[in-house]
């Protein structure tokens, strides 16, 4: 029999290892995308500036002009607290009826949900990317929109498919342009989208997205024209199962991502922290695992999205 009042020194270290264990071995794919980092704050609030233009000639003698940068939107994150606790009770223990080594595989699952629930979280953005009810960036529009304003009040512009265009060797390379010709808020080119990219896809989406970037030949012909992704082979492929219908998401949806370029933070205020404690009054031991942290994205340039079902969409 576990003797309770031994849990300290006997069993609890032990847990505490299993808890770790597992939130390091799911290691989260958010971490493929996301910009990670930590805050000692509770909220904080980060600004968009334009870029500055191209020098001017300077004629001999004369003044060098100078240029204000413009301030762009801002985006606030606030940190949200985020925990579970799982209970012992003596009935379970008494007479080891788990067994110490089970005891410690159900913490570890404790420790894998915690690193889960970030990437719920950090993936709910691209599930929710066309939903105008949701929104992170100062423009007050969805990540992925038609008409995304300009700071300078100039022409709108998109970083979606207004026609849901479903994955296709076409309709991925119209992607990879409409990423690397996105003007900033003065209207002015960016270099953007010129690195490393990252194909995001749920799991219905996996096959189709390999033949695009691996196909040596162009995979949606019988022409033995170059496969253009495979060539270039600046196009990484992620499957992502938290962006399938599954689990709220879509089967159809797919998303573009410039590694280098994008905005779309994982912002952590508390790691994952486990503390346990004994009710005597139930006879129950309580072990408890807390996160705290925030996400969201400071800016939709270096991400395209498509709803991928072939229905109009504008927002």
């Amino acid at each position: 029999m576990i003797d309770t009042s031994k849990f300290d020194e006997l069993l609890y270290p032990g847990i505490r290892k299993a808890m770790d264990d597992g939130f390091k071995e799911y290691s989260g794919t958010y971490k493929a995308i996301a910009i990670v980092d930590t805050t000692e704050r509770e909220f904080f609030d980060d600004l968009d500036m334009t870029g500055v233009s191209t020098f001017a000639k300077v004629p001999e003698g004369s003044n060098i002009p100078t240029e204000d940068p413009m301030q762009g939107y801002k985006t606030r994150y606030t940190i949200e607290d985020y925990g579970k606790i799982i209970p012992l009770t003596h009935k379970m223990m008494r007479g080891d009826l788990y067994g110490i080594n089970k005891v410690q595989r159900l913490f570890k699952k404790l420790g894998k949900g915690a690193n889960r629930t970030i990437d719920k979280n950090f993936w709910s953005m691209f599930n929710n990317a066309f939903d105008n009810s949701y929104t992170s960036y100062g423009d007050g529009l969805p990540l992925c929109s038609t008409a995304h304003t300009r700071k300078d009040g100039g022409t709108a512009q998109s970083n979606a498919s207004s026609t849901g265009v479903a994955l296709g060797d076409t309709s991925l390379f119209a992607a990879e342009n409409a990423i690397r010709e996105v003007l900033d808020n003065k209207g002015q080119m960016i270099d953007i989208g010129e690195g490393k990219l990252t194909l995001i896809v749920p799991l219905k989406l996996e096959k189709k997205a390999v033949q695009l970037t691996e196909s040596i030949l162009d995979p949606e012909s019988a022409n033995n024209a170059i496969g253009y992704h495979h060539y270039r082979g600046n196009i990484d492929v992620l499957v992502v199962k938290w962006i399938s219908a599954l689990a709220g998401g879509s089967d159809t949806a797919w998303f573009l991502v410039a590694n280098s370029d994008h905005l779309m933070q994982m912002i952590t205020r508390e790691g994952f922290e486990t503390e346990w404690w004994e009710d005597k009054d139930n006879r129950t031991i309580k072990v408890r695992g807390t996160l705290a942290f925030a996400f969201g994205w400071s800016g939709w340039y270096g991400v395209y999205g498509s709803k991928g079902d072939l229905a109009a969409y504008s927002s």
